[in-house]
């Protein structure tokens, strides 16, 4: 019998995972449910579940950061990533911290559940490889490392990252708003990521901002 916990700040989310998996049938139990990283912390022993099953996006708290306060405490316990998040920089932060399975929440319950199995047995699973840093040259195809921003664009997403708006930062750098707007949206597709604070992310992670 696999035990899981789910660390998910949605309950429809929650609610469905509980819904998948009978004990007796497919030999998963969901023995409880927290929406923050600190009520695990506070309130969860290593001996009462198998692994983790963890949102990437908690409200108000970092990825990166959740991965590591668990590892701390529960060294030896699986954290399974159960997002809807395909970039393939999240994969490989994961990746390196030693998470063993990225799956998307559109995954078929079979695959959820095979999964789940893998990864009590000791594997790894993730969804595509691709992300992987290459194995001969060590470098991320993921995080993208020749790219070098312009000052103005490091200015640009600096000041987005301090809560500044984009009509804000056009009127300090004496550009039009839709300029400072097709600069966010080149950036993005060199970084090969869909949304602003993603990108502020990896800049910030990347020390370029």
């Amino acid at each position: 019998m696999i035990r899981v916990f789910i660390i998910e700040d949605h309950p429809w989310i929650i609610d469905g995972l509980k819904y998948k998996f009978r004990s007796s049938r497919d030999k998963i139990e969901i023995i409880g449910n927290a929406s923050k990283i600190s009520e695990v912390l506070d309130n969860v022993k290593d001996e009462d579940f198998d692994l983790f099953i963890l949102d990437l996006w908690l409200s108000e708290s970092d990825p990166i950061d959740n991965v590591k306060k668990l590892q701390g405490k529960f060294l030896h316990k699986p954290i399974v990533i159960f997002t809807y998040e395909k970039s393939p920089f999240w994969k490989q932060q994961m990746f390196d911290l030693g998470v063993k399975a990225y799956l998307n929440k559109d995954i078929e319950k079979r695959e959820l559940k095979a999964a789940l199995h893998q990864v009590a047995r000791g594997e790894i699973v993730f969804s595509d490889i691709s992300f992987l840093k290459d194995e001969f040259s060590g470098k991320s195809h993921a995080l993208q490392p020749n790219i070098i921003l312009k000052p103005s664009e490091k200015e640009i997403f600096l000041l987005l990252s301090r809560g500044v708006s984009q009509k804000a930062i056009a009127n300090l750098q004496h550009r039009s708003q839709s300029a400072i707007e097709k600069v966010i949206r080149k950036v993005k597709v060199q970084y090969n990521v869909n949304s602003t604070s993603e990108l502020i992310h990896i800049l910030t992670v990347r020390k370029e901002i």
